[in-house]
């Protein structure tokens, strides 16, 4: 090294980090969250003693540095553009979501394992950050399967099984549930038969996905079909259960906007169809789309665009519809110890962004109770596919219970008894019911008793508030 580039290192590299640390100094607002990462960025810590002498006072400064440096979203974009584009690629790509994740929603066919992946809108949805981006998984394993513009690669069906398809703006989960799958969880649904008689109807509502509407043609023998697989359920079900027809109403609104296209849950609107569904077998009335109140919220990315990173996806943000109830009613979810404490609450929170507008988040146990004078009282339990679907319910119930069995820590039977009530409506997705854990947690919440199933979600700490 000549003495001149050492003069020119000694005065350069300071001088541009003096400009750097000036033009950082110099921003006077920061935002707290990434549009292009969708997620929270590190908060300016408060300068304790304690921080000092433990060191995370200097931890937490130097990630609110690194998150809020200048330009650094398109920094950011960039670098999500240059691994995205290492080799040749198609217009269609699989990512293998991988395994071994916290914070977590459902998985798709989750037979031998129960991973799960996190869902969009929640809290709870940070660990897709671990999921395979632009062709590696999270455990540093190729992606396994790429797919080109011509005919399907042949690739055995079990490395798809945990895998995110993305084609033209849009991603979807592969679907690999099958006969056996279906058959268990027709018999979890079929539990609460046996456990409540004729004093209660059960309902039963499984959504199918987007891959149902939207898989290429050339992509078909990726996945299997879960209109098969939903009359597979509604076959096993007793004569009992009201079985909702989700498939039949929904393909004929395929060309609108059922299935958000960065996230893995269905809109409000497609909700809005599940819920005719629901109706039709119910022999109830739907309320007429027309009769409610729209409204739209700005566009968001969910949890494909954070599992995979594609810069077709960051580019295809989805706008949150929802409609408001048309009747009155007051509603609280219940945390703390033994989820018994109030904390009041809206089935459309309409200061959030992506699937957080329905319900909020996943509260454990939430009440509603209306102005709706029929004598009818329900619970949804459901996963948070139900979370769009719970505020279509409000105009035909007295009284509504939401609980999401995955995080409730009481019994069904409890508030059935306590809360005398008329119909149990039991929700999810084709993913998780085809899930053999997901059908364990249906049975054990009916009474919480025996052993407990090993854990399906572990909440962040933050996910609510204290009481």
């Amino acid at each position: 090294m000549t003495r001149a580039t050492t003069l020119a290192n000694i005065v350069c590299v300071p001088a541009l980090l003096m400009v750097l640390g000036a033009w950082f100094v110099a921003v006077p607002q920061r935002a707290d969250t990434s549009e292009v990462e969708n997620r929270k960025l590190a908060p300016l810590p408060k300068l304790t003693g304690k921080g000092l002498r433990d060191g995370s006072y200097t931890r937490d400064l130097e990630l609110y540095v690194a998150d809020h440096f200048p330009q650094r979203d398109g920094f950011v974009s960039f670098a999500f553009f240059v691994k995205a584009h290492f080799g040749v690629r198609g217009e269609t790509a699989v990512y293998d979501v991988g395994h071994g994740l916290d914070d977590v929603d459902w998985a798709p066919g989750a037979e031998d394992d129960g991973v799960a992946i996190g869902h969009g809108g929640a809290a709870v949805v940070d660990a897709v950050l671990l999921a395979a981006h632009a062709g590696w998984s999270a455990s540093g394993d190729r992606r396994q399967g790429l797919a080109d513009a011509g005919p399907p690669v042949k690739i055995p069906r079990a490395k798809v099984t945990k895998g995110i398809l993305t084609t033209g703006g849009r991603a979807m989960y592969l679907f690999d549930g099958d006969d056996v799958g279906a058959k268990r969880y027709a018999h979890a649904v079929n539990a609460y038969v046996q456990a409540f008689g004729d004093k209660v109807t059960i309902h039963s509502v499984v959504a199918p996905t987007a891959v149902s509407f939207y898989l290429p043609a050339t992509q078909k023998e990726r996945s299997r079909s879960e209109k098969e697989n939903i009359g597979v359920i509604n076959a096993n079900l007793r004569p009992e259960v009201h079985a909702a027809d989700t498939y039949a109403e929904l393909l004929p609104h395929a060309a609108e906007s059922i299935y958000m296209r960065t996230d893995h849950h269905w809109t409000g609107l497609g909700a809005y169809y599940g819920y005719r569904a629901w109706c039709a077998a119910a022999g109830i009335e739907p309320v007429p789309l027309d009769d409610l109140e729209h409204k739209v919220r700005p566009p968001k990315t969910g949890s494909f665009c954070r599992a995979t990173k594609g810069p077709t996806l960051l580019k295809s943000a989805d706008e949150v519809e929802y409609w408001l109830p048309p009747v009155s009613y007051e509603a609280f979810r219940y945390i703390g110890p033994e989820q018994k404490t109030p904390v009041k609450a809206t089935f459309i929170d309409e200061k959030a962004d992506g699937y957080l507008v329905f319900l909020g988040a996943d509260p454990p146990l939430m009440i509603a109770r209306t102005s709706v004078k029929n004598g009818k009282r329900a619970i949804l339990i459901k996963n948070s596919y139900g979370n769009a679907f719970a505020p279509f319910l409000l105009p035909h119930f007295e009284e509504l219970i939401v609980v999401d069995y995955r995080y409730y820590e009481r019994s069904v039977a409890e508030l059935v008894r306590s809360h005398a009530i008329t119909d149990i409506i039991i929700l999810g997705a084709t993913l998780t019911a085809n899930s053999w854990l997901h059908a364990r947690y249906l049975r054990h919440v009916i009474f919480n008793a025996g052993e407990k199933p090993p854990p399906l979600v572990q909440r962040r700490p933050d996910a609510e508030p204290k009481p």
